[in-house]
């Protein structure tokens, strides 16, 4: 279970204090949903069946105005007091800053925080590194590489914003399905897998999701679809399934009364 810091001074806001039931626990759920950048991919109707009510777009925009900032004409907002917050300062030699760090190169509207983030990083101090393991053989080395099959980690890559939120999705159809289903913590990987439906399958982020919805409604392949990768293996199943492909249009009738004209015309072509 991942787990961030909270401010608890947050109640002593007036901005915070002033907002209805619903709002406030909206912004609870953005804190939880969003990425380890801050970015939560608008999602209001996710939001709304989680709480069981409903959300204004521009009533939350106004609401939430100071707290956050819109990215791609509105498609996602940033909490921009978020990474501050989570991580005081960033350094590119730590994976998990590395990965904000390459979040937040990707907007021009973070850029000033990133320059600030980086340059409040205190020099480290160096410690002896003790000695590796004896126990640890060349086996359990491997296994570690190849972490990633497993659900785990991909190296250095991180997985798009958009990838991100589809894989934070499927985790959410899975789970109303099964909530002891065994989803990932970590959902880099799942993203990764998102992406390259993106990328190299040439897949498009609303298409995804409707195959996505569709794997978890149907009684058989619920069972079958717990990860993206599977969903990525089967999709072209899913979409025909689905009812998603275009059908082909019927060729049009000819209309009688211009049949026997075209007829009559080359009857007297032919005289």
């Amino acid at each position: 279970m991942a787990k961030r810091f909270t401010d608890t001074e947050k109640w002593d806001r007036p901005w915070f204090r002033n907002l209805s039931v619903d709002h406030k626990l909206l912004w609870y759920f953005i804190l939880d949903k969003c990425n380890i950048a801050g970015v939560w991919y608008v999602d209001l109707e996710m939001a709304g069946f989680m709480l069981k009510t409903t959300f204004d777009y521009d009533g939350v925009l106004e609401a939430f105005l100071k707290q956050i900032v819109t990215l791609d004409d509105g498609a996602r907002w940033w909490i921009k007091d978020f990474p501050r917050f989570q991580y005081s300062s960033l350094r590119p030699n730590v994976r998990l800053h590395a990965s904000v760090i390459n979040i937040m190169s990707q907007y021009d509207e973070m850029k000033k925080e990133v320059d600030y983030l980086l340059s409040s990083a205190k020099p480290l101090v160096r410690v002896r590194q003790g000695l590796d393991n004896p126990c640890l053989t060349l086996k359990d080395k491997d296994k570690d590489k190849d972490k990633d099959k497993e659900g785990g980690y991909r190296g250095k890559q991180s997985a798009s914003p958009d990838g991100l939120f589809l894989a934070d999705k499927l985790k959410v159809l899975i789970l109303l399905n099964n909530p002891n289903a065994r989803v990932p913590l970590d959902l880099n990987s799942w993203g990764l897998d998102a992406d390259l439906m993106i990328k190299n399958d040439n897949r498009t982020i609303e298409s995804i999701k409707a195959v996505m919805e569709f794997s978890q409604r149907d009684q058989f392949w619920m069972k079958n679809i717990l990860s993206m990768g599977k969903l990525r293996k089967q999709f072209d199943q899913l979409y025909m399934k689905a009812g998603l492909a275009a059908k082909p249009k019927p060729e049009p009738k000819e209309d009688p009364g211009y049949k026997l004209a075209r007829d009559i015309i080359k009857m007297q072509e032919g005289t």
